[in-house]
């Protein structure tokens, strides 16, 4: 039954409105594009580094780093999907929107897939599908990753794809798949695995759907479709391409290890796994919060004169841990809920556990125990518009009921202010958040926006080592993959990543490691800028560099500083013979 009555609009204008929608959305996203900076957020610069040595024929490498290692973290779809665009457009940093635009497209995309499986597969009316469409879009996270260099956007339109191909293939054969859909889910599956690895959790979704239904013959296929054609081929990969660990080139592997040894690091790397699960507990569930619930962290930024108020900051904590622990128990009682269901109607008939809702649970065990604590608001991203889905879902058949009855009725009135003050709370910040955005992308900021100066700074670092450093001479630097992109020298990280560890704590040979690497891989200059962490600056130099030179101030030469100071370059002078024979 669609909610509006006594003005029902037709699938095809439904469909219209969400043209319409995303039409709307795509040139607002389109306006958010930074047309010069790219790298800053790493993982962007290295997407590009890799397509780039795909389309110049150098292979699956990381170009921007010394010595072209393979890259063994990131899969290679996104950077084959971003590979044509170099081929065709290969001067830099002209191209630098092009990029943007394709991720712009599969969110577009991605975005008339919501409305589609929202409609056909969980039987939401025209006008809440469009809500969750635009619920999901107008979030500040949202719009923040999937206009830039970012793998979320074509992961989502991947996941949804299958999905929705899923759902027209179990409709079609009534419940049982044939061959040929679990083949089409092969394939699907594996792209979207090899487009981000979470894509893992896709795979559990519709292996644990096939085996609660009792497809034994159809889940032992797509089990081993997946492993032989998708899991393999990148495990054999990865184990074939990364070097084993040694003192010269531990800083290196270390900060471009893949998954598998990022995982292992983070266990025994830590002081406590299990403290660092619960903070990703934590995180998790707050990142959720700010996802579906932005007013509460916007509420400074929304109404300004509250931030000058002494009581504010206390009430925001309260609100945020009340709203948190009422979300995350929403959907923990209605996990519940389907439970109790399942008992009482159908006998655990595995009907009620959907492939979206196996999805959805596998995914966030996978990143919460992957301990991405820092991460989690770009890993919910891509989960965004399932939950609004499974946030309206249960309460849609009362809202339905109330509504077509009498709009006038006191409880309908009460169903409808509770869904607009919902939608309030959920797209109010919008405004805020993409100002936000739009400010930093279009005054190319470089961090939060207090040295809006700084990316002119990096620019006469880049011009000045284009001018007095001999054409591929390796330099070292925390940007590694910016100063790369601008100055074609291949780099070295230089961050935390760099410094050896155990359990936690740096080893005394960190430095002494660090500085034997240098040497290793022949890096003339070391960059020192001012030391950023999450688009933040925490300190006015690099406190890794600025320790570095502390400790070894014979091997540091000091050529070149910005105008304003902000980044500093030195030339590494070579070891004295004694320190040489040391190392050796």
């Amino acid at each position: 039954m669609d909610i509006f009555r006594n003005c029902r609009l037709s699938d095809f204008l439904y469909a219209t409105l969400a043209v319409v929608l995303l039409a709307v959305i795509g040139y607002y996203y389109v306006g958010v594009v930074d047309e010069e900076i790219i790298g800053f957020t790493h993982d962007d610069g290295v997407y590009l580094t890799t397509a780039k040595a795909l389309a110049t024929g150098q292979g699956f490498n990381l170009l921007h780093v010394v010595g072209h290692p393979a890259e063994v973290k990131y899969p290679f779809v996104y950077p084959l999907l971003l590979a044509p665009i170099w081929m065709l457009f290969p001067r830099f940093p002209e191209n630098v929107p092009l990029f943007s635009y394709l991720s712009i497209a599969f969110t577009l995309a991605a975005g008339w897939l919501i409305y589609v499986y929202a409609r056909s597969a969980h039987r939401l009316p025209g006008w809440l599908a469009l809500w969750c469409i635009a619920l999901a879009a107008s979030n500040f996270f949202f719009i923040y990753f999937t206009t830039t260099v970012m793998s979320e956007a074509p992961y989502l339109f991947f996941s949804l794809l299958t999905l929705w191909f899923f759902h027209k293939a179990h409709e079609k054969n009534e419940g049982t798949l044939t061959l040929p859909a679990i083949a089409g889910l092969i394939i699907l599956s594996d792209i979207t695995f090899l487009t981000r690895v979470t894509g893992l959790a896709l795979m559990a979704a519709v292996g644990a759907w096939l085996l609660l239904n009792r497809q034994w013959r159809n889940a032992m296929v797509y089990g081993l479709g997946c492993l032989l054609f998708g899991v393999l081929p990148w495990a054999l990969w990865i184990k074939l391409q990364t070097p084993p660990l040694t003192d010269l080139n531990y800083p290196l592997v270390n900060a471009y290890s893949n998954y598998g040894q990022e995982f292992v690091l983070n266990y025994f790397g830590s002081k406590s796994y299990w403290d660092s699960l619960s903070a990703s507990f934590a995180s998790l569930l707050n990142r959720m919060l700010e996802d579906m619930v932005p007013l509460i962290p916007n509420l400074f930024r929304i109404y300004p004169p509250l931030a000058h108020k002494p009581f504010l900051p206390e009430i925001k904590t309260v609100l945020g841990v009340v709203s948190t622990y009422a979300l995350s128990g929403y959907f923990l009682l209605q996990g519940i809920r389907t439970v109790l269901r399942s008992v009482a109607d159908k006998r655990f008939s595995p009907a009620l556990w959907s492939v979206p809702a196996l999805y959805v649970f596998f995914y966030i065990l996978l990143i919460l125990f992957w301990n991405y604590e820092d991460q989690m608001a770009r890993f919910i991203v891509v989960i965004t518009p399932l939950l609004w889905i499974y946030f309206f879902k249960p309460g849609l058949p009362l809202l339905q009921q109330l509504a077509s009855a009498n709009p006038f009725r006191k409880k309908a009135i009460v169903a409808w202010g509770l869904l607009i003050l919902i939608s309030i709370v959920a797209i109010w910040p919008v405004q805020n958040s993409y100002r936000i955005i739009w400010k930093s992308r279009n005054e190319h900021w470089v961090e939060s926006g207090r040295a809006k100066w700084l990316w002119q700074e990096y620019q006469n670092s880049f011009a000045w080592l284009r001018q007095h450093t001999p054409p591929n001479s390796p330099l070292a630097a925390a940007s590694d993959v910016v100063y790369y992109l601008y100055t074609e020298r291949p780099s070295f990280y230089l961050f935390y990543a760099s410094l050896k560890r155990i359990k936690g704590h740096f080893t005394k040979d960190a430095f002494p490691v660090l500085m034997n690497s240098l040497d290793h891989y022949g890096v003339k200059y070391l960059v020192v800028e001012p030391h950023m962490q999450v688009r933040t600056i925490k300190a006015p130099k690099n406190l890794i560099a600025m320790e570095l030179i502390q400790k070894f101030p014979e091997r540091f030469e000091f050529v070149y500083s910005t105008p304003r100071e902000a980044i500093h370059i030195y030339r590494i002078l070579p070891p004295a013979k004694q320190a040489l024979d040391a190392a050796h």
